[in-house]
Order: C-alpha cells, then sequence, then structure tokens
C-alpha cells in the first residue's frame, strides 16, 4: 500500500529553548509506520491527534535532555486546524504539560495544507465492542481476559515502541498460548523508540491515545486500561519519590477530551481493576498457569524481569501472597545482598534493598500510623478516598513477607528481616492471615 506525497510543512515539530535555539524532530519517522497499520481511510483528524500526542513524547525527551523548552509548534492539517475549537485544545495542552512536567510552556499549532491520502484506501467495517489496551504485563493479561468474558468482540492492542524488542518474544508467546487460543484479536502499534532513564511520564497519554485512535476506526467508544488500582493512584512511597502518571485520572481525563475534540468520540476509559491490588487482580484470574509468562519490568533490555524496580517488586508481592507460579527473576529483591552489584543499573543492591524498605515504610504508616503520615505520601489517597485500597496493599506488602519468612524460611536480606521483625509487633499476624485466606479464596 502507498501513500502519497505528504506537504513538507507537516514533517517537524520545532522545539523553541529560552535561549533562542530551535530543534526540529521529524515527524513522519514516528507515524508513518502506524498510518499504514491504523486506518486504511488515513483520515487527517487521526493523523493530527496521533502527532498531538508525539509532540509530548518528544518534549519529555527533550526535557530529559536539560533542554529548556519554552514553546511548541505542532504542525496540524488546515481541515482539522479549522473544525477544532482551538484555544480549548491549546489549553489542555498547557494543562497536560503542567500536570506531567510542571512546565508552562507555550503551543501553537500550525495549520498547513491537507495531506492527500490516496482515494482508493478503503474503510475497515471491522467493529469491536471494546479495545484493551495490552502491554504483555501481567495486568493487561488479567484485564484483556476479564474483558472478554464481558465483552462480545474485543481487540487487543499492543503498543510497541520500537528499542523495546525483547519485549516481542513475551508478546508472541502470550498471542499463541493466550489470545489466539481465547480467540482475541491483536494489533500492534509501532511508535517511537522508548524515552531511556527511567519511566516515560507522557507514554500513558500516547497510549490512550492510540487506544481511542483504534476505537474510532473501528466503531468502539469503550477503551478498557487494566491497571490495578495501586498503580493508578500511586503514591510517594518515600519522601523523595517522584510518582508515575501512565495511568493517572487526570491523564485519563485529559485523553478524553482530546480524544473528543480531534474525533468526536465520547470515549469511554474503563478501569475495572481500579479498587483491586495486584494480589486480588491475579488471584480473580482466569488462565493462572500463563501469567508468569508476562513482562511488569522497568526494561525489557534483558529478556526477563529483573526483579528490583517498582514494577518487580509489586509483582513479587501479588504472585507470592495469591499463591500463583511466577517467573525467574535476574535478582530477587527479598534476599538482595547490599553489596551485590547489579550491572543492569550501575548500582549496588543496597540502593534497591532501600527502594523496598520506604515500601514497607510506607505500608506500615498506612496500617499503623496512617493518620500521622507526611500528606505528601498520602494526597492520592485522600484526593480520590482510596484508603481501604491501600490499606489492603499494605497488607499483601506483609503478607508476601510473613509467607517467605514465617512459613517458607526464606533467609531474607538482613535489614528486610528487621524491618520486618519490628513492625509485626505492631501489625496482627492473625490480621496478615486472614487477608491471605481472602485473596486466595477470591474466584
Amino acid at each position: 500500500m502507498n501513500m502519497s506525497t505528504r506537504s513538507e510543512n507537516l514533517a517537524y515539530f520545532e522545539f523553541y529553548t529560552a535561549d533562542g535555539k530551535v530543534t526540529s524532530i521529524k515527524t513522519h519517522q514516528f507515524n508513518e509506520t502506524f498510518l499504514y497499520e491504523l486506518d486504511p481511510s488515513c483520515r487527517t483528524s487521526k493523523f493530527d491527534l496521533y502527532n498531538i500526542a508525539i509532540a509530548f513524547f518528544e518534549l519529555e525527551r527533550q526535557l530529559i535532555l536539560k533542554k529548556k523548552v519554552v514553546k511548541i509548534v505542532i504542525p496540524i492539517t488546515s481541515s482539522t486546524f479549522n473544525r477544532i475549537d482551538q484555544k480549548n485544545v491549546l489549553k489542555i495542552l498547557k494543562s497536560i504539560s503542567l500536570f506531567i512536567f510542571n512546565k508552562n510552556i507555550i503551543f501553537e499549532l500550525n495549520p498547513c495544507l491537507n495531506v492527500n491520502y490516496q482515494s482508493n484506501m478503503i474503510e475497515t467495517d471491522q467493529k469491536y465492542d471494546s479495545i484493551c489496551l495490552f502491554s504483555g504485563g501481567a495486568d493487561s493479561f488479567v484485564g484483556v481476559l476479564n474483558a472478554k468474558k464481558r465483552k462480545d468482540k474485543v481487540l487487543s492492542l499492543f503498543i510497541w515502541h520500537k528499542s523495546s524488542k525483547k519485549l516481542c518474544s513475551y508478546i508472541k508467546t502470550l498471542k499463541t498460548e493466550l489470545l489466539d487460543q481465547e480467540k482475541i484479536s491483536f494489533e500492534k502499534v509501532n511508535v517511537p523508540d522508548q524515552i531511556k532513564y527511567g519511566y516515560s511520564q507522557s507514554r500513558g497519554l500516547l497510549y490512550l491515545i492510540c487506544g481511542g485512535i483504534y476505537a474510532s476506526m473501528y466503531k468502539s467508544n469503550n477503551l478498557i486500561l487494566s491497571e490495578c488500582g495501586v498503580t493508578i493512584y500511586q503514591p510517594r512511597f518515600g519522601e523523595l519519590d517522584k510518582t508515575t502518571y501512565t495511568s493517572h485520572p487526570e491523564i485519563q481525563a485529559y485523553s478524553r477530551e482530546l480524544i473528543k475534540e480531534f474525533l468526536g468520540l465520547e470515549i469511554n476509559i474503563e478501569t475495572p481493576f481500579e479498587n483491586n491490588t495486584k494480589s486480588e487482580m491475579f488471584a480473580m484470574a482466569s488462565r493462572k498457569e500463563l501469567l508468569k509468562n508476562t513482562h511488569s519490568c522497568i526494561t525489557s533490555m534483558y529478556g526477563k524481569n529483573i526483579g528490583t524496580c517498582y514494577g518487580c517488586m509489586i509483582r513479587r508481592i501479588g504472585f507470592i501472597v495469591a499463591d500463583i507460579e511466577d517467573c525467574d527473576y535476574l535478582h530477587d529483591i527479598f534476599t538482595l545482598e547490599d553489596d551485590s552489584f547489579l550491572e543492569y543499573a550501575r548500582t549496588y543492591g543496597e540502593r534497591r534493598v532501600n527502594d523496598f524498605l520506604e515500601l514497607m515504610k510506607f505500608s506500615f504508616d498506612v496500617l499503623v500510623n496512617y493518620q500521622k503520615m507526611d500528606y505528601r505520601k498520602k494526597e492520592k489517597i485522600e484526593t480520590y478516598g482510596k484508603y481501604d485500597l491501600f490499606r489492603r496493599f499494605s497488607l499483601d506488602t506483609f503478607a508476601a513477607i510473613y509467607i517467605l519468612y514465617e512459613e517458607k524460611n526464606v533467609t531474607l536480606n538482613p535489614r528486610i528481616k528487621n524491618a520486618y521483625l519490628d513492625a509485626i509487633k505492631y501489625i496482627s499476624k492473625k490480621e496478615i492471615e486472614d487477608r491471605i485466606s481472602y485473596v486466595r479464596n477470591l474466584k
């Protein structure tokens, strides 16, 4: 399938810095493949909306490179420019920038000549009840199976960063052993390379926008985001900890607004597990024997779950409490020695154990000292009324250690062991045992 030549005016984003320099970043290298796969009719509104999401993704990359961006010019087709509420769109873009990056950046939409797509491309007649974002992670595994039970026709949508090549082996296995067997449709979208140096804060916007575009394409108004509540409402676990915004309610709201402005679609973003911990999700899952084949790690570089990032930590807690067979990790956070050198992170085990101890401290405070907690740590819990959710999560944290230490006689890292023994003086073992029993009896 060939696409006709586009106007060169649509080829670049422009990022202006405080010192007057301009960085131009090509758009077509990112979305040309996407548009081939996305929509045979290649409607300009989808093209423009996708570019909006890419602009934020590239803005984050510029900010990580320490560039002091003060203004962004985003190319947009004239037809879309004249149809949308420009003032409202610019207001949304500024709000997103303030929320994710805490940067008051000027946005400008640059109307360009309309793109002349080939007229012989055919609009799809395929319809789905729901689009379910599918990352290859444990939450999306549970979510897509849950969606299949509740909806007649579900499309699982994998959004792939080309730099995450080893993640594809997980996806291939899950597609063959899970999705194909359950007769769940699957599609893959190619997007820019993942942003280096930690979690990308703008990727949630990109994923939800891609999901909204596919929903529009397949005549659905329902997008399923299968994150557990602990991730959606993730608080600060430590004093200096940063939270991620991948599935934050504000990002969901901004995504809905942009999808409505550009596509005219009132999208419903469904979060069926927003009041569940991972252990509860895993315990309720079908096809549990395949759950170990999922990938939850901050990086796919090593072809397996590393075991010491936040994603791996809460994954392990969930698997242990739900009593489900897990994968082999590169490192075991519970037994990791402080002086172990972690080549992937160029640091020592002590630093990662410190991270887990912060998680233990947070969980202890929720259970024992909630009223006296630093408000920064519980702000989201209070704002969204999620105390009961995080109380259950906190019990899961100590339940996982209880199972390893008290029941399986695992030799823990000494600092984790001592922190557990100190905490258990104030936390009832019966409450922990009851929590384990409750989770394992979920269906």
